[in-house]
């Protein structure tokens, strides 16, 4: 007797074996699409700093004065917003008919960029920020010191360095224009 097909038991156990694969297969797809979406997330928050740095960075570059305090909890000039490091840069005189420029940026479990009276939340989830200034002392060598109002000349440099709530950290340093460079080159240079 020749037999064409497959038997009843033949075909369950043929398409339970191909279920089985199924959902192998379907795991592992999951698996990886939760792989990739925590990676896309992870990817969307180092975005978000280096975004918040170049933030920093365009102000710094626009701000004549430099100045900052770290250390104690109420630094920041902002009483609503007592922080253990506060960065402010302003512009004095007039821009766009407008008088003095300052913004104030501090970090206190969240980056906070206050202008005028008002403060956003720039960036939630950096736990501190700190500041360092590269400073030309009196015989025009050149430290690296933290950024504070004690501070005597003005700072060449400044690194800004986020610390996140999950450890990664996140840097950069930011020079004065070159004109505000010269000058202070050329005042070393005829210093006594």
């Amino acid at each position: 007797m020749i037999s064409r097909g497959m038997s009843l038991i033949e075909l369950l156990v043929g398409l339970a074996v191909a279920s089985l694969i199924a959902a192998g297969a379907a795991t592992a797809l999951s698996i990886a699409g939760m792989a990739a979406a925590r990676h896309s997330v992870a990817r969307r928050q180092n975005d978000a700093a280096w975004l918040a740095l170049a933030a920093i960075a365009r102000d710094l570059r626009v701000a004549e004065v430099w100045t900052g305090c770290q250390g104690n909890s109420d630094c920041a000039a902002r009483p609503a917003h007592p922080a253990a490091s506060a960065l402010v840069v302003s512009r004095e005189g007039f821009a766009n008919g407008e008088s003095a420029w300052r913004v104030e940026w501090m970090a206190d479990g969240d980056l906070w960029r206050c202008e005028k009276e008002q403060c956003d939340k720039y960036l939630p989830g950096v736990a501190t920020a700190w500041f360092y200034a590269d400073v030309l002392d009196i015989d025009c060598t050149m430290h690296r010191k933290t950024l504070t109002d004690r501070i005597r000349g003005d700072p060449l440099a400044i690194e800004i360095v986020l610390w996140m709530r999950d450890r990664r950290r996140y840097m950069r340093t930011v020079a004065r224009p070159a004109a505000v460079m010269q000058r202070l080159r050329e005042r070393c240079l005829h210093a006594p």
